[in-house]
């Protein structure tokens, strides 16, 4: 699943941003629909530069950067895509009529709603692609968090046909540390990742013969 680059097949006030990237495609070229500097007040966002996919990531919380890192390890997953855009707006403003709930809008336009996460797996088990939501227990637990929630599980179940999952959070915010301290020791982790060793059979066998070139020349002679 993913949205075609035209700008013409979409919403004329949504044009600018699509014509930057925002939302399009998948893979390394894909960028969320928003970024931090969209949020500039809120201390909590995050940007990493991805392992398996090359591009940078932008999470808007620290709950989003958790479950980032714990998707990067996932061996079975190829692409994750934050911040996904629904760009049927057609559909979704009629969801929230029959919700009696506001669209959200920006400069007097109806804005997209927006998925935290669309995760891409290689399994034979698991659909292909899975939509996550990521809120705290008790937003969770929030009505007008749960209409709004409602609009974008059923788009992903009727519209786009991928499963919806909201993100258990809590064993994030249930742990002997702080969710910045789990974040911490996450990214920390991680940088193991980044900086493991890859095998590499041509420069392992130069080197050998480099160093054993080198070695003769001063090997003692036996008498």
């Amino acid at each position: 699943m993913y949205w075609l680059p035209n700008p013409n097949l979409y919403k004329p006030w949504l044009r600018n941003k699509i014509r930057e990237g925002r939302g399009i495609g998948q893979g390394p070229p894909y960028t969320g629909w928003f970024n931090v500097r969209d949020f500039p007040s809120r201390g909590n966002s995050h940007v990493y530069r991805g392992i398996k996919i090359d591009r940078l990531f932008q999470l808007c919380s620290d709950l989003e950067a958790i479950r980032f890192l714990q998707l990067e390890r996932d061996h079975a997953v190829s692409d994750i895509r934050e911040g996904f855009p629904i760009f049927d707006i057609d559909w979704t403003m009629d969801a929230c009529v029959m919700l009696h709930i506001r669209h959200s809008c920006e400069d007097g336009f109806p804005s997209p709603f927006t998925l935290d996460f669309v995760v891409t797996r290689r399994t034979k088990d698991e659909p292909p692609e899975v939509a996550e939501s990521i809120k705290t227990p008790v937003d969770a637990t929030k009505e007008d968090v749960k209409l709004r929630l409602s609009v974008e599980s059923n788009w992903c179940r009727k519209r786009a046909k991928i499963p919806y999952v909201l993100i258990d959070t809590a064993p994030y915010l249930k742990t002997p540390y702080s969710t910045k301290e789990l974040l911490s020791a996450l990214e920390f982790m991680r940088a193991w990742f980044l900086e493991r060793y890859e095998p590499d059979l041509q420069r392992e066998l130069r080197f050998e013969r480099a160093f054993s070139t080198a070695y003769e020349k001063i090997r003692p002679s036996r008498s």
